[in-house]
């Protein structure tokens, strides 16, 4: 049932990032408001260079879908990857994230966010392009891969997480085999790994400072 009193929901768009359409907002407002048990929603993102050159399209979900949160969490643990998104592409409730972001973590600080609100509830995801993701050398997440952080955050996440894995994306006992491979394959992440992504013809953005109507955005640069 969609919400109908007032919604308190927690948007960032970082300085070095683009929404890529004015109903940007209201897209991810209204994944929210379809399913209260729906805590974090995200879309896919475009990706640009320093030049603000599309380069790439990240559509890790594909289709436009609620998904239980817990299998959210594995496959991201599986995976070894962030497949939710950077904080410029997603959209929280503010009841859910009263602990806020973990000041401890240095690399995966946002993917931990993103699986303690999926503990607490579900997420839908856009197909749609609705932001874009600036990449350069000089990011802090370059500098944290080459000294090796994601990898030791991820294992820490992993571990945490474990329950998943024995209980099953849909809260059943999963046999015991099945599980010990799932985590198996969670922890085994001293190979580096590269997903091959599919590229999509460039589309214009709108900069962090184009209108987009009851609004206004602050955040820090990613770096």
């Amino acid at each position: 049932m969609p919400a109908t009193g007032p919604r308190e929901y927690v948007k960032y768009l970082f300085g070095d990032d683009l929404l890529c359409s004015p109903q940007a907002l209201g897209r991810l407002v209204a994944l929210l408001d379809a399913d209260p048990r729906i805590v974090l929603a995200a879309s896919a993102r475009r990706i640009i260079d320093e030049h603000s050159r599309p380069v790439d399209v990240w559509n890790e979900f594909r289709a436009a879908r609620r998904w239980a949160g817990t299998a959210v969490i594995g496959r991201c643990l599986e995976e070894n990857y962030n497949l939710i998104g950077e904080p410029s592409a997603v959209l929280f409730r503010r009841a859910a994230a009263s602990r806020g972001f973990n000041p401890q973590w240095r690399q995966l600080v946002d993917l931990e966010m993103w699986l303690d609100l999926l503990l607490q509830g579900d997420f839908a995801y856009d197909p749609e392009p609705l932001c874009a993701f600036r990449r350069h050398e000089q990011q802090q997440t370059v500098v944290n891969r080459r000294a090796r952080v994601g990898p030791d955050e991820h294992l820490q996440l992993a571990v945490r997480h474990l329950k998943v894995f024995l209980t099953g994306a849909n809260g059943r006992p999963e046999p015991m085999a099945s599980a010990a491979r799932s985590f198996a394959s969670c922890i085994t992440i001293g190979s580096t790994r590269f997903r091959r992504r599919k590229t999509t013809p460039p589309a214009r953005c709108c900069s962090a400072g184009s209108p987009v109507r009851g609004i206004s955005f602050a955040g820090p640069s990613t770096g």
